[in-house]
This record gives C-alpha cells, structure tokens and sequence, in this order.
C-alpha cells in the first residue's frame, strides 16, 4: 500500500512538472478563470468612490464597502477565496483603468495562488526506493516484547461478611 502511494505521488510530481513547465503566465489557469469570470459579473455594478481605493458598489444584492489597499470586501468572499470578486473587479476598472484590468487584476489575487507558489510546492523531489527483494540483509537478534509490568491498580473493596456467613 505504501509502496503505491508512493509510486502515485512521484507520477502526479512529474506530470505537474511537466505541466507547469509550458506556464508562461502569473497565475494559475483555474485562478485566471474565476478572476475572468467575476470581471463579467462585474458589469451589472455601479461604484462610488468614497475615498483612495475605497469604494461603495451597489448591485442587485446590496451595497458593499470595497477597500482595495486592504484587500478586503464587505461580503467576505474575496478574503476566503483570495480571488477578487465582481465588486473587487469593479472597483479595480475604476482605479487602474478599463484597458489595463486584466493586467492588474492579478496585483489582488493573493500570493499563495501564484506560480511562483505552485512551483514551491512540487519543487520537492521523492527519492526512488528499490524493491523490497534488492534490499540488503541485516543480522539482526531476536525481536523481544518489552518487559511487562503491571500498573498500580485501585485496591480491591471486600465487603464485610455476615457473622454466619462462611469464608471461601
């Protein structure tokens, strides 16, 4: 079983390898689809400036505060998910530019999503074993159990006899 395991984990290392090597982008794929994806949801806001990279939007499911500077949004997706939500995206056309969002979307996806991250991650190497036949011998003496000791109990209650009662 652990033999298999090992073998599964050292294919799917190799196949991410390979996989990543053709990356010639800052986020993953899967992550540049949802940021794609909110950036269309984002047409049906309207934003108000409040101040530097704060932000009002209003939507058909209510208002919410945008803070670009902190990262964060009143309806807490964007801090669970690190992905910028349609509000964030909104708010990120009216900062940086409609030309230049898809560019800069990626400056509010959070560090842990990027490539560089992905990359650490299958960085590691597992190294080759053998099969168990081409392992070498080891004298070895014989495998004895611990001693065995018997653990302080709680005493034993006898109950007081009846006068007439006997012994065992």
């Amino acid at each position: 079983m652990l033999e298999f395991i090992r073998k599964m984990l050292l294919r799917k290392f190799h196949e991410r390898k390979e996989e990543y090597a053709k990356w010639d982008y800052v986020i993953p794929s899967r992550v540049n689809a949802k940021v794609l994806k909110n950036s269309g949801e984002s047409r049906i806001l309207t934003i108000i400036s409040a101040w530097e990279l704060e932000y009002e939007v209003f939507g058909p499911c209510g208002l919410y505060v945008v803070k670009l500077r902190q990262y964060s949004y009143g309806g807490g997706s964007w801090q669970k998910s690190s992905i910028p939500c349609s509000h964030a995206m909104v708010t990120t056309s009216l900062s940086c530019g409609r030309d230049l969002v898809k560019d800069r979307a990626t400056d509010y996806v959070h560090q842990s999503l990027s490539i560089n991250t992905y990359l650490q991650t299958y960085k590691g190497m597992i190294h080759p074993i053998p099969q168990q036949k081409m392992w070498l011998e080891i004298e070895r003496g014989e495998l004895l159990p611990p001693p065995f000791q018997t653990q302080p109990d709680k005493p034993k209650l006898q109950r007081l006899k009846e006068p007439d009662e006997k012994a065992k």
